[in-house]
């Protein structure tokens, strides 16, 4: 049964694109164009973008779903052909150190015989700080199929899943009409992508929010692969949880989104959703591509292509979106009141405008290609609305400057490019002169 406390969250009131035009309408205040001194000190080596200075830290807690610490699990962090790793104490805690700083996605892995492994893409800092949850092996169950057992709806298969399971669905029952909800710490696995269908236009009375999503996640270290997920009424899945993983998929003809993470409202925390990540999907023909709140959340290596905005960025904290290839958009990526969001490494091309960014600090766009919009990327900070709403303690983050650097803006640059504009701009002191051969 779903909490009478996510009934009221989700009844109130949705902020969609209404809330993108309410912004859009009041920000009034100036940009200052920055430089970041930093990434003048880059080495050129074997990885060309690895900086001059102290290596970074990966380090944690790893537990199980009950969040009892696990000893003696492997961390692996894997980066430009090598890694390095730590086993985790009696207490849970590992530390991963000798880790190169630079702009590349690294794999950090948690696994222990008996646990399930669990992998997220992450960008390592000075001391980044990651736990990791891995569930237990547990039994299979099956839905669609010849089995004798196997179940006819995923709901019911998932209803008699325990931490642990891993539920698998036969595409031959396809398209499984239903609104699923997860409440339980289990994989969920499609048979193929392309053929194993969940369609969420269910003929419900609207009472229900549940109906308003093909997949609602509300348990923590969950994994969903190898679906398509369509004609959802507001958002293919919804991630109301930590650590949730979801990659090969399909996300296409849902009413609003494709995909959201944290809570959609006006009365959302920012510690909401966090350390998720989205990988290797296809998410295309919604309204928005992916909605993403909350912090700590990853967007890598997916395709989001012909939807109205491709991805928003909004009330969110240290966001990471990389090796994306965004296009055919009405706008790339939406950023707004968000705090150190990393875009880096991202083909933004053939979208009406590539970057919108507004009410951000510390937010950092770095070596992507910009080609073909018509237009690249605009910025509208309005830092006296931020400052204010720092002050009545409606943001938790410091107002810092954003960074634009190295990014390619359609051909070969030799001089710092400013982004249109009189009063609200931008300046990448250090353009590209060539696009990036991004992966993704």
């Amino acid at each position: 049964m779903i909490p009478k406390e996510r009934y009221d969250m989700m009844n109130r009131k949705i902020i969609v694109f209404g809330i993108i035009l309410l912004f859009t309408g009041i920000m009034l205040t100036p940009c200052i164009a920055t430089d970041n001194a930093r990434l003048n000190e880059i080495l050129s080596s074997e990885c060309p973008l690895i900086f001059v200075e102290e290596p970074g830290t990966l380090s944690g807690y790893v537990t199980d779903t009950e969040m009892n610490p696990i000893e003696g699990a492997c961390i692996r962090v894997d980066f430009h052909e090598t890694y390095r790793e730590d086993y985790s104490d009696a207490t849970g805690y590992y530390h991963v150190t000798d880790i190169p700083l630079c702009y590349c996605m690294k794999n950090a892995t948690g696994s222990k015989p008996g646990y399930i492994p669990v992998s997220v893409s992450l960008a390592i800092t000075e001391n980044t700080i990651h736990d990791f949850i891995l569930a237990s092996t547990g039994p299979w169950l099956y839905v669609g199929g010849n089995g004798l057992e196997n179940y006819t709806r995923i709901q019911d298969a998932i209803d008699n899943a325990s931490n642990g399971d891993t539920v698998f669905v036969y595409d031959d029952s396809s398209p499984y009409v239903e609104n699923i909800f997860v409440d339980v710490s289990i994989t969920l696995l499609g048979e193929e992508k392309n053929t194993t269908i969940v369609n969420g236009s269910t003929n419900g009375t609207g009472e229900n929010p549940l109906e308003l999503f093909g997949i609602w996640i509300t348990a923590d270290s969950v994994t969903v692969s190898g679906f398509t997920i369509e004609g959802c009424n507001l958002s293919g899945i919804l991630i109301s949880s930590n650590h949730t993983n979801i990659s090969d998929m399909i996300l296409i003809h849902n009413q609003i989104y494709g995909l959201a993470i944290g809570a959609m409202n006006t009365n959302q925390s920012f510690e909401q959703s966090g350390y998720n990540t989205i990988t290797k999907c296809l998410i295309t023909q919604n309204m928005g591509g992916v909605w993403v709140s909350g912090h700590h959340n990853t967007i890598t290596g997916n395709v989001i292509s012909s939807n109205e905005i491709g991805i928003i960025v909004i009330f969110s904290l240290n966001s990471n979106i990389s090796h994306n290839r965004i296009s055919q958009d009405g706008t790339g990526v939406y950023l707004s009141g968000s705090y150190h969001t990393v875009l880096s490494r991202n083909n933004i091309s053939s979208n009406d405008k590539g970057i919108y960014s507004m009410w951000t600090s510390a937010d950092r766009i770095l070596q992507n290609n910009f080609i073909g919009n018509n237009e690249s990327a605009s910025t509208f900070p309005g830092f006296f609305r931020q400052y204010f709403f720092k002050l009545d303690g409606q943001i938790p983050y410091p107002i810092r400057r954003n960074i634009w650097n190295e990014n390619y803006w359609d051909k070969p640059r030799s001089h710092p490019y400013k982004s249109p504009g009189l009063l609200w701009f931008f300046i990448d002191w250090h353009p590209a002169q060539a696009p990036y051969p991004i992966e993704g």
